[in-house]
C-alpha cells in the first residue's frame, strides 16, 4: 500500500508493448501488484499517467516473471519517465543493486555510496488502479533498492 516511482530515461522515441517485473519471493496468497508509467512533470516528479500503461493487476503470490501487455502499443518520446509500482502484499522482487542507478534526485547529506540515494519517489497509497496524476507530496526514496521493471520495445 505504498506507491513508488523510479526514473526511466528514454533517449529516443520508442514504441513499447509490455511491462514486467520478477517476483523472487512470493507474497501471501491473493496479493496483487500493479505497474505503470508516468511522464515527468518538468520538476523531476511523476506527473500524468501514460495512457494505457496501467493494464490491471498481476499476482505476487507466486514467483516468476509477471508481464502485462498493453492493449495498444505505447509511444514514448525522449525524456524522463517514472516506472511505478504498488502492491497489496509484501513480496520480494528482482531489484537493482544499491549503486546501479544514478542519483537523479541528489545525494543524502552524508554522500553515502552503500545505499540508494535519490532514486525515486514514494507516497502512501491504498492499493487500487494507479492515480492520474501521481499523488502529490511524495518523499524522496533513500535506502531502498528499486525493483527492476522492464518494458519491451517493439522494433
Amino acid at each position: 500500500n505504498i506507491l513508488r516511482a523510479h526514473q526511466f530515461y528514454v533517449p529516443r522515441t520508442i514504441t513499447i508493448d509490455q511491462i514486467q517485473a520478477e517476483v523472487t519471493t512470493a507474497g501471501v496468497a491473493g496479493t496483487l501488484f500493479r505497474l505503470g508509467i508516468y511522464r515527468d512533470d518538468g520538476n523531476s516528479y511523476p506527473g500524468a499517467l501514460v495512457a494505457g500503461s496501467d493494464v490491471g493487476t498481476l499476482v505476487e503470490d507466486a514467483t516468476g516473471v509477471k508481464t502485462n501487455t498493453f492493449v495498444t502499443p505505447i509511444i514514448l518520446t525522449p525524456g524522463l519517465y517514472w516506472l511505478a509500482h504498488v502492491h497489496s502484499g509484501a513480496p520480494t522482487f528482482r531489484a537493482f543493486n544499491f549503486n546501479q542507478l544514478p542519483p537523479v534526485l541528489g545525494h543524502v547529506a552524508t554522500m553515502a555510496t552503500t545505499t540508494p540515494y535519490g532514486s525515486g519517489w514514494t507516497v502512501a497509497f491504498t492499493f487500487a488502479a494507479l492515480p492520474d496524476p501521481f499523488t502529490a507530496a511524495g518523499t524522496i526514496l533513500n535506502g531502498f533498492a528499486p525493483p527492476i521493471i522492464l518494458v519491451r520495445p517493439t522494433g
